[in-house]
């Protein structure tokens, strides 16, 4: 293997860890919220007999 082909590669596992930190951060700060609200307004408008775990919302 040649060193400027293991160059590449770094490069590729380093912008993909950084998307990876990215997305995580993304789903921490807005993604769970909506879902979180959505599961939430769907449980009171119809009342089905289950709804999110009450245990792992934010």
């Amino acid at each position: 293997m040649k060193i400027e082909h293991l160059e590449e590669l770094i490069n590729e596992y380093k912008t993909s860890k950084e998307t990876v930190v990215e997305k995580s951060i993304l789903w921490n700060t807005e993604i769970k919220f909506l879902i979180t609200n959505l599961l939430k307004n769907a449980k009171k408008t119809y009342n089905i007999g289950f709804g999110p775990d009450e245990n792992i919302l934010p």
